[in-house]
């Protein structure tokens, strides 16, 4: 399985997608576009986290988690000009 294999059923080369890692000082964020099976990054963004939010790479408050992950999200799609929806294994990402 291939890693764009996850977009079943679809055009790859008409898709964008988002990367979302959520770190102990950071979330960031990366939208890409697929063309030809390869993946380009269009947008990035980052957001710091707070002490109270992440202790040692564990989520410590989910809320304050999300609300960072939703700013670097809007960042990097700010960038982009475009806020990918895709369903991954299941489950929808959106905004």
């Amino acid at each position: 399985m291939g890693l764009f294999d996850i977009f079943s059923g679809k055009k790859v080369e008409d898709e964008c997608a988002i990367a979302l890692d959520i770190g102990t000082e950071f979330a960031k964020s990366l939208i890409f576009r697929v063309e030809d099976g390869k993946g380009y990054v269009i947008g990035a963004g980052r957001q710091r986290q707070r002490l109270s939010d992440m202790q040692g790479g564990a989520v410590t408050d989910i809320h304050g988690v999300v609300q960072n992950c939703q700013k670097s999200l809007e960042r990097a799609a700010e960038q982009a000009g475009v806020m990918p929806t895709q369903w991954l294994w299941g489950s929808r990402v959106s905004s």
